[in-house]
This record gives structure tokens, sequence and C-alpha cells, in this order.
């Protein structure tokens, strides 16, 4: 049994809406060292997009006059500081920062539905999802696609959407660590090196995994579930 769930498409009623942790810049509460701000490593910055621009799509292959977001597909994300404590001047200029290297990413795609050569991004169950965002830790979002158009994504597209979540964390606090040992902030170049590291080396093992591994298993699940019911059907016969 497979839940239907929503392509994702780059138009019409779909968003993203959430939360994500972030460096805010505050007041210094020593007067006689306003100028110098007090950095707060995580604070909560509300997050929201129109997912109308991924930067992996169809560019031909449309549904309801909409291109359709591919596997991995991203694009910025608007982040908005929670404002619980006074800011300091230089904040803005931190929140800029932030949103102009933002992104927002689809977690799930279907293995089996191809668009002009990659997979099909799509929501986790109907019309609701979620992605990856680009905060300190892991951060709760949902986004919502309203589309007639449907999709049954397997167990294994689950699997492999759940792998990339965690793989996206931890190669997060890695290059964050990292970063940090060099006197370094993180930023757009770690990001994309991030994918290149999920792309050649993440991905291909997870599917070999999922082939050599995962099939075998839910194959005999299968094949003891049906002959469960065989058996209990001659039984009653």
């Amino acid at each position: 049994m497979t839940m239907s769930a929503n392509f994702y498409k780059a138009g019409g009623v779909n968003f993203m809406l959430g939360c994500d942790w972030h460096t805010f810049l505050m007041l210094n509460p020593v007067p006689q060292l306003a100028a110098i701000p007090v950095p707060e490593p995580r604070h909560p910055h509300p997050v929201g997009a129109l997912l109308w621009a991924p930067d992996a799509s169809t560019s031909k292959v449309t549904i309801e006059g909409s291109l359709i977001w591919q596997e991995d597909g991203a694009q910025m994300a608007a982040h908005i500081p929670w404002p619980s404590k006074p800011p300091h001047w230089s904040e803005p200029l931190m929140v800029a920062l932030i949103n102009i290297t933002s992104q927002t990413t689809a977690y799930l795609a279907v293995e089996s539905v191809h668009g002009e050569g990659e997979p099909l991004a799509c929501c986790f169950g109907e019309c609701v999802g979620t992605n990856g965002n680009c905060g300190d830790i892991p951060e709760p979002n949902f986004v919502v696609c309203v589309t007639s158009v449907k999709t049954n994504p397997t167990f294994r597209d689950y699997v492999r959407a759940i792998l990339a979540a965690a793989f996206d964390w931890a190669i997060g606090k890695l290059l964050e660590k990292a970063s940090k040992g060099l006197g370094l902030k993180p930023n757009k170049a770690a990001k994309e090196l991030e994918k290149i590291l999920f792309e050649k080396i993440f991905k291909p093992f997870v599917d070999w995994v999922i082939v050599k591994a995962l099939d075998p298993i839910l194959k005999g699940i299968r094949d003891g579930i049906r002959g469960i019911v065989t058996a209990h059907t001659t039984e009653i016969a």
C-alpha cells in the first residue's frame, strides 16, 4: 500500500514555512561597549518562501502550466529574526547575509518518475511535505503544494529522503566545526561542497545499500506476508 503525494510545482499554491536557527547580533548590555555586538549563535528566525524558483527543475515538462522541481532542487528563503532581544545596529547586515546565502531544499523525490533525466520532487503525503533548510540545527518546517497531479512514493523513496536529511545534518555540523576550527564562517561555498559530496558520494552509496540490503529484506517481508495470507485463506476455505 502506498500513499499518494503531490509533485512540487514551481508556481501556484506552493510554499514553505518554518523556523531556522541563525546568528543574531544583540545590542551590548554594557553601555561603554555599545559599538561591539554580542552574537547569539542560535537565535530563532521565522522563515518562509514561495517555492517558485528552484535551481533544479524541468525546463519543458510542466504540470498545470508550471515547471516541476527536480530532486535536490533548492532556492532562497526569507528569514526574519524573532524580535525577542534588542538588535545591534549591525544586525541588518547579518540578516542580509543570512538571506543571500539561504536555501530551502526538497528532500523527497520519486525514483520511478523522471522529468528531463532527474527524479521529480514531491510532498511526503498528499499536499504536505518538508524541506531541508539552512539553519545550524535540524529545523522544523512544512511545505504545502496544491496540485491535481500526484505520484506514489515507495518505501525506498522515503528511506532515501530520511537518509538524505541525516546526511545533510551530519555534514553540515562537520563543516561548521571545521570552519570554526579554521576561524572561518560557514558560507555558501560550504553548502556547495556539501551538495557535491551528497551527489557524488552519498547518493550512489545509499542507492547501492538500498539495492543490496533493503530490497531483499522488503522482498522477504512481502513474501512472508503473502505466505501468511495464503495459508489463512486456505485454512478458511
